[in-house]
């Protein structure tokens, strides 16, 4: 998109034909902008700003549903309508991660033997949640941050497979993966407002490794995987 579309008359059409209705929060015009029509993160926030400006009384906005006083202050009330767009995010991302359950993070495996589900839930809510030293990688592990970090470190972990699922759903949080040499990770992550950094991981790996597939989306948020011998420090990030 060019500079003369952060018109709202040339967004709107662009962000209705998406969701099929008016947009309800300034964030989810922008999400929209950026993941659907190519526009920069900045530029898609400006947009999505000026087209909520504009909008109809008629519009189902989400921040018209609390009750204000009388002389409420702006800044009280731009943080409530933040909180609002973040929830509604969450909600909205939820149906990209199917199959994604939100329960307590389950402590390590005893005797490394795989659950009847083949799968793991690692939720860290306003949290964080760690993974190291010997414990069993499940098929598929889904990963869930909201305001939260989850580290994960493989290098003295047992896959219980020779390819194994990290299904990300990171909102505002960030996921930390280490792995040994020689262990290949395929990205087909969908970040939204969001970063997978793989530049420390180790590239070299032949394609018959044993495999790490990093899916799902993250939304404001981060992931970075390294790669590190057995007996480094636990998570070096910030070198």
């Amino acid at each position: 998109m060019t500079h003369v579309d952060l018109d709202p008359a040339a967004v709107r059409p662009v962000v209705e034909a998406r969701l099929g209705r008016d947009p309800q929060d300034m964030l989810e015009a922008a999400v929209v902008l950026e993941a659907w029509a190519g526009m920069g993160g900045g530029r898609a926030l400006l947009a999505g700003r000026r087209l909520m400006s504009t909008a109809p009384a008629t519009a189902e906005r989400s921040v018209a549903k609390l009750p204000r006083p009388q002389h409420e202050p702006r800044l009280l009330r731009d943080g409530a309508a933040f909180v609002i767009a973040v929830i509604a995010i969450a909600f909205w991302a939820a149906p990209l991660t199917s199959d994604l359950g939100v329960v307590p993070a389950a402590a390590p495996a005893e005797d490394l033997r795989p659950s009847s589900e083949g799968a793991e839930n690692i939720v860290a809510v306003f949290a964080s949640a760690e993974r190291s030293g010997r414990w069993l990688v499940e098929p598929r592990t889904n990963a869930s941050t909201l305001f939260g970090s989850i580290s994960l470190d493989l290098r003295e972990a047992v896959l219980s497979q020779r390819e194994v699922v990290i299904q990300c759903a990171i909102t505002f949080g960030e996921l930390k993966l280490t792995l040994p040499p020689g262990v290949r990770v395929v990205n087909r992550t969908t970040p939204i407002f969001g970063e997978v950094s793989l530049k420390k991981a180790d590239s070299a790996v032949p394609d018959d490794a044993p495999t790490v597939r990093l899916t799902g989306t993250v939304i404001f948020g981060s992931v970075n995987v390294r790669t590190r011998a057995p007996g480094e420090k636990k998570f070096p990030w910030s070198r």
